[in-house]
């Protein structure tokens, strides 16, 4: 719980800066410059964003009192300037040169599973456990930006653990001479993506809910069986990468996955508990990533 108390505040606070970035230049006749985000253009104004504080404001500027303004894009291109005796109306999309693109992108790195450990009065019981916090991740995104830096996407994350031990015997009595069990906890669902674009940098955010299932593959002795349950959860992450073009990156990214149940299947038989128990994890990893543009 502590990890997602620090990542919702990064999370939050990169949303609300990226809502406006002060990208756009508006130059009055009476030599004022207006750093801004432009809306909307037309023949008798200009509607424009400034961020005061935590709130954003939207104000309105007669194009009679504007000398010139400047819509910069995000990349390395050079920035539109417009003149001021435009009539026709158009929009900051426009002058971005529809950067509406496709991204995907790969992930594996080092996952934790988070919760709360329960202490038993098994001393291997607690390692093996503990073992299976820690595994393996791996994640996939494609996203499609669609107006300028906000886009929607698809996120699937995946969880893999396991861990065994020798002659163990267990709190509740059960001895077992080889016990081995591995976890796959697995998240897909559809995302809010946003992104801040630099001639050599990109950064990402993401939030998004969807189903989460979890497959417990148990092997006792000579007994196997399979642990099942469904929940629904939320995924929220953080990336940074280097652009080595226009179309190919690779970099790190920090995410977390939600979620929590109370009822499983095991060979079938569906048991319900009171406690809730968690399928959330936490996820470090490296990544690579291709975009239409």
């Amino acid at each position: 719980m502590r990890t997602i108390k620090f990542i919702l505040p990064l999370l939050a606070i990169f949303f609300i800066t990226k809502t406006i970035q002060a990208q756009d230049l508006i130059v009055t006749k009476s030599n004022d410059t207006i750093s801004c985000r432009i809306v909307a253009v037309d023949k008798d104004q200009i509607q424009y964003e400034i961020m005061k504080g935590s709130v954003l404001e939207t104000h309105y500027v007669v194009r009679t009192n504007v000398a010139d303004f400047v819509i910069a894009p995000l990349d390395n291109t050079t920035p539109k300037t417009a003149t001021n005796t435009q009539t026709t109306q158009t929009t900051s999309d426009e002058y971005y040169e529809n950067r509406s693109s496709f991204r995907i992108a790969f992930a594996g790195g080092f996952a934790y599973k988070l919760g709360e450990l329960v202490k038993t009065s098994s001393a291997k019981e607690n390692r093996l456990n503990r073992n299976l916090l820690y595994g393996v991740g791996l994640e996939f995104e494609i996203d499609y930006y669609f107006i300028n830096d906000m886009g929607i996407g698809i996120n699937v994350n995946y969880f893999n653990t396991s861990a065994s031990a020798k002659n163990i015997t267990f709190s509740n009595g059960d001895y077992c001479n080889n016990y081995e069990a591995t976890h796959h906890i697995l998240f897909v669902g559809p995302s809010y993506v946003i992104r801040y674009d630099t001639p050599r940098w990109l950064f990402t955010a993401n939030i998004g809910i969807g189903p989460i299932f979890l497959i417990n593959d148990v092997v006792a002795d000579t007994y196997n069986w399979r642990e099942t349950a469904t929940s629904v959860g939320m995924n929220y992450g953080l990336g940074a990468e280097y652009k080595f073009s226009n179309n190919l990156a690779a970099g790190l990214r920090l995410s977390t996955t939600t979620g929590t149940y109370s009822s499983i299947t095991i060979d079938g038989i569906k048991y319900t508990s009171d406690d809730l128990y968690s399928l959330s994890n936490m996820m470090l990893s490296a990544y690579i990533s291709f975009r239409s543009k």
